[in-house]
């Protein structure tokens, strides 16, 4: 059975003791007498009071260590005192400070204010001048469609015009080109025939003649014989120009002899067309070459015939490359055309840049060499210059890539020039070449040899008149 202790017992800290069995006499429930009962008393007074003033120091020691902690915190507390007491202070100066900047921005926003007051009266006054404006702008825009549509209308009109004027040019050519040759025909049909089939057939005979005695002709066009046979000369300039001409390929006009009656023979033209632009179809050469492809290409059982034509253009229906079919040659002669506008100029150059794919060749032919661009230039084979002499500018940007001494060339090619020749530049060639520069087309033009034997010339003379 557990022990049963009273209340008094555990509050008054007696030693609890388990109980005796049953039948055993109570352990030190009774004491022997009342001095061992008061010294127990007093034994567990003291115990009590010991444990209480240990109590009590333990409890001392914590609140002098918690006192000096709270000294601590008082002192730190003071500190921050003072700094919160000097940050007031010094808010209290920018408080004052501010209050005075905010009055200041107080009177800025109050002209502020009236100023926005004055802009939204001008944005107001702004917003009925835009809308007045927008219906300007509108009945402008409007107007403008309507000057739109009137300039189409006329733009048309104006190319059918162009068009139809173009229509009326061509037929007042051909009709012109037709009662020129009517005219031909019709006063010259017996005499001019016959004399020319005879002076014909007599230069034939002289070309084959002298094949063995030039190996390349003199002159573009023909045999300089056949050419003072029928008296055709070349074009001359009131002031005697000179006149420059460039080439796209070699050896396009004249074979150097003709097998007439045999089949597989050389032929005596080259080139299957013959197409002539510019802005002179009446002069006599065009309407005697005219009148020579006629005859040439009339009756194909003539043992001269051959399947050729030739063409007179304005520059202005100059076709495009692409027209052409390679399978027959042609050549195209531009004559005089340095001044037309830049979309003619345009026109020819695709014939120097992609002729030769269709099979054309060209001749360029100016009296201005600085107004040949360089596109011209730079796809040329040949350079030609004849007919009185040229300026010194001109033949140096032709010779600097020959010689140095610019000015003695000059001289030496002026001379020739002044003679009736004319000098030939192979730009196929180097410069070293000997066949670089001719003397017409079969002889070589050194200029170095030339312009020393100027100079010896010259000296010679001057001692003379010593």
């Amino acid at each position: 059975m557990a022990n049963i202790h009273t209340l008094n017992e555990i509050n008054n800290g007696a030693p609890l003791v388990s109980g005796n069995k049953l039948g055993d006499s109570p352990f030190n429930r009774y004491p022997s007498s009342r001095t061992e009962l008061e010294n127990q008393r007093l034994k567990y007074d003291l115990d009590i009071a010991l444990s209480s003033g240990i109590q009590l120091s333990t409890r001392n020691s914590l609140l002098m260590k918690n006192n000096e902690s709270f000294s601590e915190r008082v002192c730190q507390l003071e500190d921050e005192v003072k700094e919160l007491k000097n940050e007031i202070n010094q808010k209290e100066i920018s408080l004052s400070s501010a209050n005075s900047e905010i009055a200041t921005k107080l009177e800025e926003i109050q002209a502020l204010h009236s100023r926005v007051e004055e802009l939204e009266q001008d944005v107001s006054l702004a917003e009925k001048r835009l809308s007045e404006m927008d219906s300007l702008k509108r009945k402008s825009e409007q107007e403008y469609l309507k000057l739109s549509e009137e300039n189409v209308s006329l733009v048309l009109a104006k190319m059918e015009l162009k068009d139809t004027l173009a229509k009326k040019k061509d037929e007042l050519m051909l009709v012109k080109e037709d009662l020129l040759l009517a005219q031909k025909s019709v006063i010259e049909k017996d005499s001019l025939l016959q004399e020319t089939n005879t002076l014909l057939l007599e230069q034939f005979s002289k070309a084959s003649a002298s094949a063995s005695e030039s190996k390349q002709n003199e002159v573009i066009g023909g045999d300089k014989g056949l050419e003072k046979g029928i008296e055709i000369t070349s074009p001359k300039t009131s002031s005697d120009s000179p006149y420059y001409l460039f080439f796209q390929q070699y050896g396009i006009i004249i074979d150097e002899y003709v097998q007439r009656g045999k089949k597989d023979g050389s032929r005596y033209i080259k080139c299957d067309d013959l197409i002539v632009c510019g802005y002179h179809p009446d002069e006599p050469k065009w309407a005697y070459v005219r009148y020579i492809y006629n005859m040439i290409s009339k009756d194909p059982r003539a043992s001269y015939y051959e399947n050729i034509s030739f063409s007179y253009i304005p520059p202005e229906r100059i076709p495009s490359t692409k027209t052409f079919s390679p399978e027959r040659s042609k050549l195209f002669i531009f004559e005089d055309l340095c001044l037309t506008p830049d979309y003619i100029q345009n026109r020819i150059g695709q014939f120097f840049g992609n002729g030769r794919h269709r099979n054309i060749s060209c001749i360029y032919i100016t009296q201005k060499y600085h107004k040949v661009d360089t596109f011209k230039r730079e796809n040329s084979t040949h350079l030609v210059l004849f007919n009185s002499g040229s300026s010194i500018q001109d033949v140096s940007k032709i010779v600097g890539r020959y010689t140095d001494d610019v000015k003695g060339a000059s001289m030496v090619i002026n001379s020739y020039l002044r003679k009736g020749e004319f000098v030939v530049f192979d730009l196929t060639r180097p410069e070293d070449d000997p066949l670089a520069i001719r003397l017409r087309f079969d002889t070589p033009l050194n200029l170095q040899k030339e312009i020393e034997a100027r100079q010896k010339r010259k000296k010679k003379s001057a001692s003379a008149n010593e």
